[in-house]
C-alpha cells in the first residue's frame, strides 16, 4: 500500500508539473519571451523524458501510459495539433509494443 501510495503522489505531482511547465513555456511564448520553435525543445525532452520512465517502470509502466493519453486528451485545447498528436502516437505506441511483448513471452 506504501508503494500504491507514493506513486499517487508522483502522478498527481507529475500533473501540476505539467500544466506548470506548459502554461510558462504558452506564456513565454505568448510574450515574445523566447521564440515558437522553441516550444518543440520542451516537447522533445517531455516525450524522451516519458519514455524513460516508462523503460525503468517494470508494472505501473501500463498505467503511465493510460495517464499520458488522458492527460493528453484533458490538455487538447492547449496543445498545438501537432503536440497533441504526438502525444497520442508516441504513448500507443509503446502500448502497443509492450502488448506484443507480453504476448510473445509466452511462446519463447
Amino acid at each position: 500500500m506504501k508503494k500504491a501510495k507514493k506513486g499517487l503522489v508522483a502522478s498527481v505531482t507529475g500533473i501540476f508539473i505539467g500544466l506548470g511547465l506548459t502554461a510558462g513555456v504558452t506564456w513565454l511564448v505568448q510574450n515574445g519571451a523566447i521564440p515558437d520553435y522553441w516550444t518543440w525543445i520542451f516537447v522533445a525532452v517531455g516525450v524522451i523524458g516519458n519514455l524513460a520512465t516508462l523503460k525503468y517502470m517494470r508494472h505501473g509502466a501500463v498505467f503511465y501510459t493510460f495517464g499520458w493519453l488522458f492527460g493528453a486528451i484533458l490538455l487538447r485545447d492547449l496543445l498545438e495539433p501537432l503536440e497533441f498528436a504526438l502525444s497520442i502516437v508516441a504513448p500507443a505506441g509503446v502500448l502497443a509494443l509492450r502488448m506484443w511483448l507480453w504476448v510473445r513471452k509466452p511462446f519463447r
